[in-house]
C-alpha cells in the first residue's frame, strides 16, 4: 500500500488531541506495540485534559496510564485518498465523494 501526504502544511490542518492509553502492568519493551492504544481523538484541549484526568483516576489500579498528544486531522479529497491506495481493477462510482473540510459531519 502506498501512502501520500496531504499537500497543506501542518499548520493549516486542524489540531486534534489523541487520548492515549499505555499499559504499564508488564515488562517493557516486550510486546510494546500492543501496550499503546489511541482511546479517542477529540478537538477540544480542555475536554482532552479532563478526560485524561478522569480515565487516570478511574483506572489507577488497573496498570495503565493515559495522556493526551497533539496531532493533526487530515481529510484529503477522495481523489487523493484513492490515489494513495492500490484498488486494482475496482473503481468507485462518480457520486462517491468525501467532504474535504476538517469539519465533522452532522
Amino acid at each position: 500500500m502506498k501512502t501520500q501526504l496531504v499537500d497543506a502544511p501542518a499548520r493549516l490542518r486542524a489540531h486534534v488531541y489523541a487520548i492515549i492509553r499505555v499499559e504499564t502492568d508488564t515488562d517493557f519493551p516486550e510486546d510494546w506495540a500492543n501496550r499503546v492504544t489511541v482511546v479517542r481523538v477529540v478537538a477540544d484541549p480542555g475536554y482532552a485534559d479532563a478526560e485524561v484526568e478522569r480515565l487516570n483516576a478511574l483506572n489507577a489500579s488497573k496498570g495503565c496510564c493515559y495522556f493526551k498528544q497533539l496531532t493533526r486531522y487530515e481529510n484529503p479529497p477522495m481523489e487523493k485518498a484513492l490515489s494513495a491506495v492500490d484498488l486494482g481493477s475496482e473503481t468507485l462510482p462518480s457520486d462517491h465523494a468525501a467532504p474535504s473540510s476538517a469539519e465533522p459531519r452532522v
